[in-house]
């Protein structure tokens, strides 16, 4: 990995430069500042990183290609990164267009576009925002949003704010999975934006714990459309929970569903919709809480941090740090911090064992810095556990103001972990599997099912307080019940499950749906469930590939077309 810095007096003057010298798995830290008709078509997979604040991307002209200020072909992280202006002459100019791979979000603020985000089609394309605002996009015609994302495998939006997209919709998701929650989504009292969220292709959608207003000038009476220009996709359905919606129009439907697909409402709460309004279409509704009065709503703009702040200063490369010495065995942790009003402490831990006591980190993660502590210890042969456990986290209300813990790398007797990294944001352990993973054996599952036809998925899993399960469905009817995976994702491990039957000639739609997700606030408290290859009647279909981040299904196209 090598760090590249854009700015003023850095290796590279503009943002473009820095992205055509990039290489695989670079970091590009850009100062903060505006660089204008910056436009690039990003094709490795870097991150991007504003530095002392927003890197504000403003687009004075068409971009050369006619689309985009930012077109991602492979996963790219953005962070506090702002895009602005995109036009185009086909009406579609938009801040990103994303056409392959995983797609993240963090601190991004994209407004002023024809179009905020374009996504085009891809089974196994994901996009993640957080702690982003999507404001004043669309062209007016109805056609542009806010977001706009095709057939992708997961959409997830957490913490985030959209808000008054010019008549187009301020979400719209054709994606098989869609996961909102902890979000504003608002027409203000002069917006125009149509739906609040569409979902033209059902899909699995879990809206959750949002503030949800339909405005008083919106060009739509429906605030949740789903379903409403095609089929549902297969496993589609619809969860709207914890949420507060808000009417100011004169007549609006909360939710219009011309799916088929039931949907289940529990717990929302409500004000300016009649009884009538709440739903179209069927639904199961529960513990809705009916609003006298209109709620006051928090219309602040997210918190980005101060532009103007100049990049820090760097300091002293901290020398490593030995810290036990005795035993065969070595664990070497990387590690880098944000400091702030103090340095970031930890434990380590191996097999849940503390190692040694509370170490400080001195090495500024801003600055490209990282400290080796070395770790030895008679820890045995066999796959381990490793624990980063950060004590002292502390949040002085900005970006700026924000103490952290990075997990840069992980290497165990010699042998570098790739995977093992982490961004602990909040006091907690972040958990990784070292060693050889080859001696814990994974259980062998017994087939599911009789008949001539063989599907064999290969499963993975990260576990977090229990083990991911799931179930299969050929051609939307389920095989058996569910399974529960036990091969570590992140030891390289991967576990066979077989179902027979008669399934007949012709193409056939493999699903699998992930029953189990769990999150605890930090990536390595996620439970996650991973389709690593697919097998029918003997053939390989190398594509049919998933990371399923949260409960929905992975749909996949196998047999021979007729």
């Amino acid at each position: 990995m090598s760090i590249l810095t854009v700015g003023s007096g850095q290796q590279f003057a503009r943002l473009s430069d820095a992205i055509a010298a990039s290489r695989d798995g670079d970091v590009i830290r850009a100062q903060a500042g505006t660089y204008v008709n910056d436009f690039a078509i990003i094709t490795t997979r870097i991150s991007i990183e504003g530095v002392g604040g927003m890197v504000n991307l403003v687009a004075t002209q068409p971009p050369p290609n006619g689309k985009v200020i930012l077109t991602t072909t492979t996963d790219v992280t953005l962070d506090h990164v702002a895009l602005s202006g995109a036009t185009s002459s086909s009406g579609n100019g938009a801040g990103i267009r994303h056409e392959n791979g995983a797609l993240t979000l963090n601190y991004v603020y994209i407004h002023d576009n024809q179009d905020g985000i374009l996504a085009g089609d891809g089974p196994n394309n994901s996009i993640t925002i957080t702690n982003s605002e999507f404001a004043f996009n669309g062209a007016g015609d109805g056609q542009t949003h806010g977001i706009y994302v095709n057939q992708i495998q997961q959409l997830t939006i957490r913490d985030s704010y959209f808000h008054d997209t010019s008549v187009g919709h301020e979400i719209k998701s054709r994606a098989y999975n869609t996961l909102i929650e902890n979000s504003r989504i608002m027409s203000g009292p002069t917006g125009t934006d149509s739906y609040a969220v569409d979902l033209p292709n059902g899909g699995a959608a879990v809206l959750r714990n949002n503030v949800i207003v339909e405005g008083a000038q919106s060009q739509n009476p429906n605030t949740i459309d789903y379903g409403g220009e095609a089929g549902p996709l297969a496993g589609s359905s619809l969860l709207l929970s914890g949420n507060t919606f808000i009417n100011d129009r004169s007549n609006a439907n909360l939710l219009r569903s011309v799916s088929g697909v039931t949907a289940t409402l529990s717990d929302n709460r409500t004000f300016g919709y009649s009884s009538n309004q709440i739903t179209q279409g069927p639904a199961n509704i529960s513990g809705t809480i009916v609003l006298a009065t209109r709620p006051a709503v928090d219309t602040s703009a997210i918190s980005f941090g101060a532009s103007s702040q100049p990049a820090p200063v760097p300091a002293p490369v901290p020398v490593p740090v030995p810290v036990a010495s005795t035993g065969p065995d070595t664990l070497v942790l990387n590690l880098s911090e944000d400091a702030y009003q103090g340095n970031a402490q930890f434990v380590a831990l191996m097999d849940g064992v503390e190692l040694a006591a509370a170490q400080q980190v001195t090495a500024l993660h801003g600055s490209g810095q990282s400290q080796a502590f070395t770790f030895n210890g008679s820890f045995g042969s066999g796959a381990h556990t490793v624990g980063v456990r950060f004590l002292n986290d502390a949040w002085g209300g900005s970006p700026a103001a924000d103490r952290n813990l990075y997990v840069d790398s992980v290497a165990f007797n010699g042998t570098q972990y790739p995977d093992a990294k982490a961004n602990l944001f909040s006091a907690g352990v972040a958990n990784f599997n070292v060693g050889t993973a080859a001696e814990v054996p994974v259980a062998t599952i017994p087939p599911v099912g009789s008949g001539p036809d063989t599907l064999v998925l290969n499963l993975s899993e990260d576990a977090y307080q229990g083990n991911a399960e799931f179930t299969v469905t050929v051609d939307g009817n389920q095989i058996g019940g569910s399974q529960q995976v036990t091969a570590l994702h992140g030891s390289g491990q991967s576990q066979a499950f077989t179902f027979n039957g008669s399934f007949g000639s012709g193409t056939h739609t493999v699903g699998v749906r992930f029953l189990t997700d769990a999150w605890g606030g930090s990536p390595a408290a996620d439970r996650n469930l991973y389709v690593d290859s697919i097998a029918f009647n003997g053939t390989q279909y190398p594509n049919a590939k998933a990371n399923l981040f949260s409960a929905g299904v992975a749909n996949f196209n196998v047999g021979t077309a007729a």
